[in-house]
């Protein structure tokens, strides 16, 4: 008996500790739910895509061996030698697996740090 009634207590915090989480969960998954999502429309896209052109267009001229030296250090400056060299890599290769030159690539993910850079300094 001494034992039922001390197994009960236990499992009565246990079950009001569990029931207020549910609580918490449904009130937060009601005001997560009521929000409207933020969707990006097809002009938004389009002006994203044209700026993406125009920027690749930008740097056009400058040396593809020149851009990759430079991220290669950046990357070596952060990460170390060897895992800047993988980590860089595998980002060059993510882009030419998806169809793209390795120029391209090259072009890409110069424009995706530069872009990275000027956010963190704003």
């Amino acid at each position: 008996m001494v034992y039922g009634i001390f197994v009960s207590l236990f499992l009565l915090w246990l079950g009001i500790f569990l029931a207020s989480i549910a609580i918490i969960t449904i009130i937060y998954g009601i005001s997560k739910w009521s929000e409207t999502p933020v969707e990006t429309t097809i002009a938004e896209i389009w002006e994203e895509e044209r700026k993406r052109k125009a920027e690749l267009a930008s740097i056009g001229d400058m040396d593809i061996e020149e851009i990759y030296n430079e991220l290669l250090s950046r990357y070596i400056t952060h990460w170390g030698v060897l895992t800047g060299t993988q980590l860089l890599e595998g980002e060059i290769m993510a882009h030419i697996r998806h169809g793209e030159s390795f120029p391209e690539a090259v072009k890409k993910v110069y424009l995706r740090h530069k872009k990275e850079t000027s956010t963190k300094l704003q």
